[in-house]
């Protein structure tokens, strides 16, 4: 068990309990300022003598790392590069800050975008083409209308809708007012729409004609809340379509004069594969910090990105903000589609594409097309891409460079592969790692299952070696737009992300609920998520590890490999079983190879006891974001029934063979040794 933190640690936490982001990061005292400023004062005449110091250690460093620690010497380069970039952007993120004495909102950043790019090719859907001063004029229509119907800053507004552009329109309209939009996921349906529009507290719900159906399911919830259609008038549920007026709308900038930078500018709501959604707050820092993205990708204003992913997700979101950013087109699709993806990349000059989850494997499992090399792709960035994938996507649809990177909702601990390395999602540098806001540290399983953070005998958290795996971390600090966390709507949701403590007493670090591993370059993957980790017989299991075995084995055989554990009676913990979700036209799955394959690469207690093969027709439930959704298949357990044919591993025959009645009574009994 992790030994309990300091006293003072305690105390901090249990504040943070009651108002999670009222302790973190508070100025410094005016004391330690002046001390800092004396301290360099009095530094500087010794700089003539201190430099020639620094340069004999410099290169005494260096040749230390060349004979002893190469791998450090080679990621030198990385290293230097991912600092300037970062510095820049840093500089023009504080910049803003400073100058308004962090009042600078997400429609002060659109102001400065028309201001730079009126005239430049903003938006593109299908054959419509909009420039950043027409959407800023269609956005300034929408704005009127609010102002008119009395919507003031304090008021919450949620938008439901469709990739199209008006929402783009409605969103920014409302900044402009300083009100902050709730992007619900348009697939809500019920009791998950209500559960989203309760947490957004909502007096105006916007949506488009294609969503009434989701309204109509959840209209009894909805009582109080104003329903307005973006596109036509929505009968069904009683609600007249937007009609904004023509005339120009009265200065815009004094109603969200109260409005701070740390302030909401959006409520995204995470899909994660597990539970209800959170509505994570998006402020104006983090809306504008996607800026990082186009110095560290050497992204410029000549390229064009395609984004088919939901408008209502971050990654959208972020695209939408790299874009203005540098005045480049948004080519804007109403949804992913595997069959027209590449021609949309064809037709539209598409340079950069933007993935998530499994969307890159529904491309490669697509039939071949003449557009698969017939475009003009540079890059693709994202996050998600499995291992398996990885190279045969780079080479089937001939890429330059996959940027895949570690991003959350919510969280401030992200990372980027900017050079391309198979597998990574960003890099630590051995050399800065001391320096970096985010670190990876060990974690411990207590006796109820629980996973919590390991603390050395003085409350600090123990810091992971390259190859093992732990939490990755962020350092929050509320004055800094790269660092900084708003939290959740809901205030217990925020306390538990927090970590106190951390690498000093005063400091508080944002949890990501990732594991993630390095190597001996600083190069990070992926291993799991907390959630899906599971223990078996003592041992911890990494679905996403088993995973990817079984994708490389199964090929083409398999379109989606679920891993997950279930529990059966008389058994110490959870037994690990993969759905196989098989492919229309794709060979048998060989389960001699996978048994002697799963053996070679996996831990023995990691090998899944229990296969259940589904159908191409059998349906699995996705997020938005392409994330399978686990929840049915480990409520099945190992039953056979509707959802497909179940296998067990059979150690003696070497392969996986079919579940008997017999042998399921004795797993039921829980007398059948699983091994």
């Amino acid at each position: 068990m992790a030994p309990p933190p300091p006293d003072e640690d305690a105390a901090a936490a249990a504040r943070a309990m009651d108002e999670p982001l009222s302790v973190l990061a508070p100025p410094p005292p005016l004391y330690r300022r002046a001390a800092r400023l004396l301290l360099l004062l009095l530094l500087l005449p010794l700089l003539p003598l201190l430099f020639p110091l620094l340069l004999l250690a410099s290169a005494t460093a260096l040749l230390a790392m060349a004979l002893f620690r190469p791998a450090l010497l080679r990621g030198l380069p990385r290293d230097v590069r991912f600092v300037g970039r970062l510095v820049a952007a840093t500089r023009q993120l504080n910049r803003r800050l400073t100058r308004t004495s962090g009042a600078f909102t997400l429609a002060d950043y659109w102001e400065e975008t028309v201001s730079a790019h009126a005239h430049r090719l903003a938006i593109v859907f299908g054959e419509a083409t909009y420039t950043y001063e027409e959407v800023d004029r269609a956005s300034d229509r929408i704005a009127h209308w609010g102002f008119q119907r009395g919507l003031r800053p304090a008021d919450g507004v949620a938008l439901l809708c469709h990739n199209r552009p008006e929402y783009i329109f409605a969103w920014l309209a409302m900044a402009k007012l300083g009100i902050s939009t709730a992007l619900i996921n348009p697939s809500l349906r019920g009791a998950s729409l209500e559960h989203a529009v309760r947490q957004c507290d909502a007096r105006l719900l916007l949506f488009d004609a294609a969503s009434t159906p989701a309204v109509a399911s959840a209209l009894h919830a909805l009582k109080g809340c104003d329903l307005i259609c973006l596109d036509a008038a929505a009968h069904e549920v009683g609600a007249p379509m937007l009609s904004p007026p023509d005339a120009p709308p009265p200065p815009l900038a004094p109603l969200r004069s109260g409005c701070r930078s740390t302030d909401a500018a959006l409520h995204i709501f995470t899909s994660g594969t597990t539970g209800l959604p959170k509505a994570a707050k998006v402020n104006h820092i983090r809306f504008f910090s996607a800026i990082v993205l186009p110095y560290m990708l050497q992204m410029t204003p000549e390229d064009r990105l395609y984004c088919c992913l939901p408008l209502c997700h971050t990654a959208a979101v972020g695209a939408v903000s790299m874009c203005w950013w540098l005045g480049a087109p948004l080519i804007l699709a109403p949804k992913f589609s595997a069959s027209t993806f590449w021609r949309d990349c064809h037709t539209h000059r598409v340079t950069i594409i933007q993935y998530v989850g499994e969307l890159c494997r529904y491309l490669l499992h697509s039939p071949p097309s003449p557009y698969d090399r017939d475009h003009a792709v540079r890059m693709a960035f994202g996050n998600g891409l499995r291992p398996d994938v990885w190279p045969k996507f780079k080479a089937r649809f001939n890429l330059e460079l996959i940027a895949e990177l570690y991003a959350s909702t919510e969280g401030n601990a992200n990372l980027v592969n900017t050079e391309g390395k198979e597998g990574a999602v960003g890099f630590i540098s051995p050399l800065l790692a001391p320096l970096y806001p985010v670190k990876l540290v060990r974690v411990v399983h207590t006796d109820d299952g629980e996973q919590q953070l390991l603390r050395a005998p003085n409350g600090r958290c123990v810091p992971c070696r390259p190859g093992e795996a732990g939490e990755l971390l962020g350092l929050v600090n509320q004055r800094d737009a790269s660092r900084n966390f708003a939290g959740y709507t809901d205030r217990a949701a925020t306390a538990r992300k927090l970590a106190h403590g951390v690498v000093k007493r005063a400091d508080c670090w944002f949890r990501s609920g990732d594991l993630l591993r390095t190597d001996e370059e600083g190069y990070v993957y992926f291993v799991d998520r907390m959630g899906d980790t599971f223990r078996y017989k003592g041992e911890n299991v990494s679905t996403a590890e088993v995973g990817a075995v079984i994708g490389q084995v199964c090929g083409d055989s398999v379109q989606h490999a679920l891993v997950y554990g279930v529990q059966l009676p008389g058994v110490d913990g959870r037994v690990g079983m993969a759905a196989l979700s098989l492919r229309a036209e794709g060979p048998p799955v060989d389960f001699s190879a996978m048994f002697e394959r799963l053996e070679a690469e996996l831990p023995a207690y990691a090998a899944p006891r229990f296969l259940r093969l589904l159908s191409p027709t059998d349906e699995i439930e996705m997020t938005i974001t392409f994330k399978p959704r686990k929840e049915a298949l480990v409520a099945s357990g190992v039953s056979a029934g509707a959802a497909g044919a179940v296998y067990i591993r059979d150690a003696d025959a070497r392969t996986y063979v079919p579940l008997t009645p017999e042998v399921q009574e004795e797993i039921a009994a829980g007398t059948r040794n699983l091994g």
